[in-house]
């Protein structure tokens, strides 16, 4: 941050911030996509999960089973977001906040973006747990919720 995107000391050697770039993963993260060797990976050396795309990804059939509903639109997402009144959605961000995942949700709808943040209930993570295992990837087999 400053004018400068390369500063340098006195000396011409280029000044570098201590920050640890291997401390934080971004990752494809949300409900149907719950990297869970990785999150084991990740916990047992203190690497933080950013998870993007955490409302799901597109549909395209190259890249995603399309039998399967698209994420905010899944019936039992849906069953305990009507439970806690709060919308497929939150909850779904709620369930990534949950596992100390961190999520970057992108809205460009003001009332979105309003949810985003009305987001500190704690859900009862059994129900969710029970999610039956799905295939979102053709030719990949992934647990829906751990």
């Amino acid at each position: 941050p400053g004018d400068v995107i390369y500063p340098r000391d006195e000396n011409g050697k280029y000044l570098y911030h201590l920050t640890d770039l291997c401390a934080t993963w971004e990752v494809e993260c949300h409900p149907y996509f719950t990297q869970l060797k990785l999150r084991e990976f990740c916990d047992s050396h203190g690497i933080v999960i950013v998870g993007f795309s955490p409302l799901g990804t597109c549909r395209d059939s190259l890249w995603v089973n399309t039998k399967i509903p698209p994420l905010l639109d899944d019936a039992l997402l849906n069953s305990v977001a009507a439970k806690y009144k709060k919308t497929s959605a939150q909850v779904a961000l709620r369930f990534q906040l949950q596992r100390n995942t961190v999520i970057i949700p992108k809205s460009f709808n003001p009332e979105r973006i309003k949810q985003n943040f009305e987001n500190f209930v704690i859900l009862d993570m059994r129900r969710i747990f029970r999610f039956p295992s799905r295939c979102l990837y053709p030719g990949r087999h992934y647990s829906l919720f751990f």
